[in-house]
C-alpha cells in the first residue's frame, strides 16, 4: 500500500516525514483495525492523494506493546513514516476528532504483548474466569445445604474446598486479562 505513495513522491529527492489521513474502513474486510504479528494496525486513507495504507496504532512500538487506541472511523490522523521513507513502517502520531471507537469507555486501554489486557489507566488486570470457573462456583451454591445455627460453616467448607483445589480455582484464561 505504501508503495503507491512512494511512486507519487518519487519525483522529489526529499522525504515526506508525515501525511494527513482519515481512518476509513478497507474495501475488503469488516474492521478498520487489525492485529498483525502482535501489532495493532489502523486502516487509513491519505487526504491529499486518497491512498490507502495501514499504520501502527498510536503508542504502539514495533513489538506491538504500549498504550494503544483504536480511533473511530472518520478520525483525522497524522501519519509519520520511519526515516521519512514510504518503504518503512507508518505510525499514527496524532489524532483529531473522535479518537476512541464507539463502545469503548474513554478510560479503557489495550496492552498487547503475549496477552491482551483490558483495564483502566493505572489499573491492574488479572486472568478472567472461564465458563467452567463460573459453573464450579454455581455448583457450590447449588450443593450447599443450609444448616441451622452453623454460622455459615457448611458454605465456608464448600468454598474452601473449591478455592484450595485441586484443581486450582479459578483457572482463568491464559491470554485475556481484565480489571
Amino acid at each position: 500500500m505504501t508503495a503507491n505513495l512512494a511512486k507519487i513522491f518519487s519525483d522529489s529527492d526529499e522525504s515526506v516525514p508525515a501525511v494527513a489521513a482519515i481512518v476509513r474502513k478497507p474495501t475488503s474486510g469488516e474492521n478498520h483495525w487489525d492485529v498483525v504479528d502482535g501489532c495493532l494496525l489502523i486502516h487509513c486513507v491519505t487526504k491529499g492523494h486518497q491512498q490507502p495504507l495501514w499504520a501502527h496504532a498510536s503508542g504502539a512500538t514495533r513489538l506491538g506493546r504500549g498504550l494503544l487506541q483504536i480511533p473511530d472511523l472518520g478520525t483525522e490522523v497524522l501519519i509519520s513514516f520511519d526515516m521519512g521513507l514510504f518503504e518503512g513502517d507508518a505510525f499514527i502520531v496524532g489524532l483529531f476528532g473522535r479518537s476512541v471507537s464507539d463502545g469503548l469507555a474513554e478510560n479503557v486501554t489495550l496492552l498487547l504483548d503475549d496477552k491482551v489486557r483490558i483495564k483502566s489507566v493505572g489499573g491492574t488486570s488479572v486472568p478472567l474466569g472461564t465458563l467452567p470457573d463460573l459453573q464450579a462456583l454455581r455448583d457450590v451454591f447449588t450443593n450447599w445445604v443450609v444448616a441451622p445455627n452453623d454460622g455459615g460453616a457448611a458454605l465456608k467448607a464448600l468454598l474452601t474446598t473449591l478455592i484450595a483445589g485441586p484443581p486450582v480455582w479459578p483457572a482463568g484464561t491464559t491470554v485475556l486479562e481484565g480489571e
